[in-house]
């Protein structure tokens, strides 16, 4: 009898036709799309700003099919938009994208504190480290690393879920965050009034207490959002806070208001636990540095 022929492997006939650095290495595409993203997250390219081919090929020696390639990667982020007949523009995030955002980060971060399987002594040190990033730069009115701080801090969040799937998702909603606070003028007093809130939910975390740190985590996004919109309906908030960017001397002490731990706790401790509506209007006072005519922010629900 013959012997048997071996079965060719599907897979392995696959792979045999790639390259190391096939696998590797990112394709022209990517890195040209990696350099845009980077320019527009961080405000270099503004929101509305018209993306040619022709200037992004010769500017950065590459041809204009890898150019058109790495324009439709952002497309599919949602950082740029094609207009038929018009081109390439860097997004302008509606009141609706920031909706449909909002709707998205409330239900993966604090999902991502009260089930994640991450969660530990290694993630919370990651938030801590956030935090201190952020009150060393609004020490120092270093206002876009405050910014960048707030976005390590919501990406530490997402990491204990221990599911990359979702940490892409939230690079991609921390990008389009990004736009909203550039096209809205400047996030610094917004990141400053936050700022002492992230560190209440990641002392929550260091204590252990997910299910509190989950929910203020809640009622924060909530009140971002408000705040947000509130900011977009109106442009003239936008105005005034630039203005008062620069002339930083003028900054005083505003107030936010915050449930509080002990709040929280005491409504859990109630029979049927019927007055929790009651409870999330039982508000402290925390104090932080904003500007002046920064919208100030309101109980939700």
């Amino acid at each position: 009898m013959p012997p048997a022929v071996p079965t060719p492997d599907p897979l392995a006939s696959a792979l045999a036709v790639l390259r190391p650095a096939d696998v590797q290495q990112p394709s022209a595409a990517e890195r040209i799309a990696g350099t845009l993203r980077e320019e527009i997250v961080e405000g270099r390219v503004l929101p509305g700003t018209r993306l040619t081919e022709e200037t992004i090929a010769s500017g950065l020696g590459v041809s204009r099919n890898t150019v058109r390639e790495a324009l439709a990667l952002l497309v599919s982020e949602r950082i740029v938009v094609r207009e038929p007949n018009r081109g390439v523009f860097v997004a302008s995030p509606s009141a609706e994208d920031v909706r449909d955002v909002y709707a998205t980060r409330l239900l993966i971060e604090p999902a991502a504190i009260l089930w994640g399987s991450r969660f530990g002594e290694v993630s919370v040190a990651a938030v801590r480290a956030a935090v201190t990033r952020g009150q060393r730069a609004r020490a120092e009115e270093r206002w876009d690393d405050l910014g960048s701080a707030n976005q390590q801090f919501h990406r530490a969040i997402v990491a204990m879920s221990g599911s990359r799937r979702l940490e892409q998702q939230m690079n991609s909603l921390l990008a389009e965050m990004r736009l909203v606070f550039h096209l809205r003028g400047q996030g610094a007093t917004f990141h400053a009034a936050y700022l002492d809130i992230n560190d209440e939910i990641c002392g929550l975390l260091e204590a252990g207490d997910r299910e509190d740190a989950a929910a203020l985590l809640r009622e924060y996004l909530m009140q971002a959002e408000a705040q947000l919109l509130s900011t977009l309906a109106n442009p003239g908030t936008a105005r005034q806070e630039r203005r008062a960017r620069a002339c930083s001397a003028s900054s005083t002490r505003a107030a936010v208001r915050v449930p509080t731990s002990r709040c929280r706790r005491r409504a859990k401790s109630t029979a049927a636990r019927s007055s929790s509506a009651c409870s999330r209007s039982r508000w402290s006072w925390r104090t932080v540095t904003e500007a002046a005519s920064a919208t100030p922010l309101t109980p939700q629900g």
